[in-house]
Formats: structure tokens, sequence, C-alpha cells
């Protein structure tokens, strides 16, 4: 699991991301006092009593089995995933070679198929504009 601070930004500033999700026991989050783990059972059942005061505490950082079914084809094939990816990067090559772990690859992609959104150092932004 990428733990590194460019992963947690990127993940912190996927707000789409942010909203989409639905915590499960082994979902990895970064916590405001900078520790990253994964959800406990328990913790999932703190959550759902007080989702709004936990979502200002914890962030959620997918992993990349979660980030690829984001983008799942159909019909549903691991190697559709993988050729997905490898055409985006074919036109992506030099922003694809940015990135430096497989997470960072696949919110990235996520975030340019899925949301139109490209991560430029800092955020997000528009690839429109």
């Amino acid at each position: 699991m990428d733990s590194s601070m460019r992963y947690i930004a990127m993940c912190l500033r996927a707000t789409q991301i942010q909203e989409i999700w639905k915590p499960e026991a082994g979902d990895f989050v970064w916590d405001n006092a900078g520790s990253v783990y994964p959800l406990s059972a328990n913790n999932v059942k703190y959550y759902h009593k007080d989702k709004e005061r936990i979502n200002k505490f914890l962030n959620w950082m997918p992993r990349q089995d979660q980030l690829q079914d984001m983008v799942k084809p159909e019909p549903e094939c691991a190697f559709n995933h993988v050729g997905q990816l490898v055409r985006w990067i074919d036109k992506n090559v030099s922003y694809a070679c940015s990135v430096m772990t497989m997470e960072q690859l696949w919110l990235t992609f996520v975030m340019s198929k899925n949301y139109d959104k490209k991560w430029e150092g800092e955020k997000w932004v528009s690839m429109q504009s």
C-alpha cells in the first residue's frame, strides 16, 4: 500500500473518490494525526454511527483493487482492466510516467477516465481547462 505523502495528497484532494467511499474493514485510511492504517470491523461500526464526524478525521486511501473496480469494463475481465490502462498510458505517456507507484497510476487513470481530472502536483484540475 502506497503511504507516501504524494499519494496521501492525491487521495485527500480526490473529492469525488472520497464522496463514494463506503467504509469496509480492511480499507486504508489516513487520519489527521498523520497515520495510515487499515480500518477494523470496530472502526467501521463506529464510522456508521457518526459518519459526519469521522469524515473530518479520516480520508480513504483506495487500494489498487478498489481503484480497478472503479473502471470495470463490460464484460468484466481482468485483462480488460489492463487493456484500458495500457491504451490510456499510450495516449498519456509523459503524464503517466510522472507517477511513482501503481496506486498513483491507477488513481490517476480513474480520475482521468471517470472525472476528466488531471493531477498537477498539488491538486486535481479539469482536463478541459
